[in-house]
């Protein structure tokens, strides 16, 4: 459940995230991770590349070689993973992992699903690393717009890093 949970909240920050990238974004019901994530690129291009490090040590790459493009084909998916990408691009493998767990978490002939499995956690700290990212986004959006209302309880305690305007916030306070 909390993997499901850290997943929804990322779809929710995606997409509030993609509104203030472009504002002619408008999600609906049906928008997927690849509508928003291709709005999220064009203005934060870098964010592919952002490293979460997990206390202990561990780098975390969670949005890594994830690229999306328009679909030039008509009446198809208008959002596609970007096949020209060297390496391939490919959605995060958590992200995949989450709509197994969440479409098909047991099999219509099968006592026991492995789709459970798949919400262990390496996948739960991809995601978390993930959201952590977006909030990050958001939070230095909201602090560059003006918005001097973004807390200390942006540190967090999970990941080593401090997010590069936080002394800014913290000296404010």
């Amino acid at each position: 459940m909390l993997f499901q949970t850290v997943c929804s909240e990322v779809d929710v920050v995606g997409k509030e995230i993609a509104k203030i990238a472009d504002n002619s974004f408008h999600p609906g019901e049906k928008t997927g991770i690849n509508e928003w994530w291709y709005h999220i690129q064009q203005a934060f291009p870098d964010l592919k590349e952002r490293k979460c490090v997990l206390l202990g040590g561990y780098d975390l790459y969670p949005w890594k070689n994830y690229s999306v493009i328009e679909n030039p084909t008509p009446g198809a998916k208008k959002y596609i993973l970007d096949s020209s990408c060297r390496p391939k691009a490919k959605t995060p493998s958590w992200w995949s992992d989450y709509n197994s767990v969440k479409h098909s978490r047991t099999g219509k002939f099968e006592k026991h699903s492995t789709n459970y499995a798949k919400a262990n956690l390496k996948n739960l700290f991809n995601a978390f690393a993930g959201l952590f990212s977006l909030d990050v986004l958001m939070a230095e959006q909201a602090f560059t717009s003006g918005d001097k209302t973004v807390g200390e309880d942006l540190q967090g305690s999970l990941f080593e890093e401090t997010p590069s305007f936080y002394t800014v916030v913290l000296s404010l306070n």
